[in-house]
């Protein structure tokens, strides 16, 4: 049972290493935000709602803001904003800047995570409670965390407090006068946000081995986006490695996972089904009936 255990955890890291290439090039992702907005449109969406009433300082500053908002080519748009940035250090909309820098990076690719990332740390210090900063770091961190990096457990604490912080900031956040309810759901889009900080710490408290707190986060999750992968992937995880194992949950879940794994075509779909098929396998003795259980999954999706 031991190497079974080291195994499923080995295999279900590697198919997360191979996940952001693939969200990258089919531009979404089960569960994706900030990724959709930006390839949908060339010009930045502007940062979620303040507290602090934003102003303009000079005509010079809202020009130099909206050349970059109007700019198509990214390369160009990242030029403009950089400029911004050096010229304006002190303006109210400084926050959307990074944001809208980290956006551009997120449009440009896989190549450019990294780029992303720093603006949206960039974003997080210049305004705490930036949602669209908060949102794009909870949704890459399961991707790009690396469990054997010499920082990870400061990296898993800082993104348990990004997800938690996210999560409040959300269930705060306020319509603004002159928004409709239309719009303002639209653009926050609570669901998929609060889906993204719960799979978020759910991953953390996974990591960190908290196996029951990532349940409650990942069951949370599922309430919001019921066909996300990731959730039961982790889900079945969280409840195969539980004090005492919930072995039945854990089939369940990872059946899951490999079923919406296979009806979206996820490139993760052979790989998932194998990590199911070796726990199912592990528990009853044989996998006779490991297709049954799929069927019986797919009949309730």
């Amino acid at each position: 049972m031991k190497k079974t255990t080291v195994l499923f955890s080995l295999m279900l890291l590697a198919g997360f290493a191979c996940m952001p290439n693939s969200f990258a090039a089919a531009g979404k992702l089960h569960g994706t935000l900030m990724l959709n907005s930006a390839a949908a449109s060339p010009a930045p969406v502007p940062a979620a709602p303040q507290a602090k009433q934003q102003q303009w300082k000079s005509r010079a500053e809202y020009d130099a803001f909206q050349a970059f908002v109007k700019e198509n080519d990214p390369a160009g748009r990242i030029k403009l904003i950089q400029a911004f940035i050096a010229k304006y250090p002190q303006s109210d909309f400084l926050p959307n800047a990074y944001v809208a820098e980290m956006q551009t990076y997120v449009q440009m690719g896989a190549a450019h995570t990294s780029d992303a990332t720093t603006a949206a740390n960039k974003a997080l210090a210049a305004d705490g409670n930036n949602l669209d900063a908060l949102s794009y770091l909870s949704f890459t961190f399961p991707y790009t965390f690396n469990p054997k990096s010499a920082n990870a457990s400061a990296e898993l604490t800082k993104a348990g407090q990004h997800a938690q912080q996210g999560l409040e900031v959300l269930q705060n956040l306020k319509k603004p006068a002159g928004v409709t309810d239309q719009q303002f759901e639209a653009y926050v889009q609570p669901k998929k946000k609060r889906a993204v900080f719960n799979i978020a710490a759910g991953f953390v408290a996974l990591q960190q081995k908290n196996y029951n707190q990532a349940i409650k986060s990942l069951e949370a999750a599922g309430q919001d986006e019921p066909e996300n992968v990731l959730i039961y992937s982790l889900l079945g995880q969280a409840y195969y490695n539980e004090s005492p194992r919930e072995i039945n949950k854990a089939i369940w879940n990872l059946a899951r996972a490999t079923s919406l794994a296979e009806s979206s075509n996820s490139p993760n779909a052979a790989q998932l089904k194998k990590f199911y098929s070796q726990v199912y396998e592990a528990q009853h003795g044989s996998n006779a009936g490991v297709d049954k259980v799929l069927a019986e999954v797919k009949s309730q999706q």
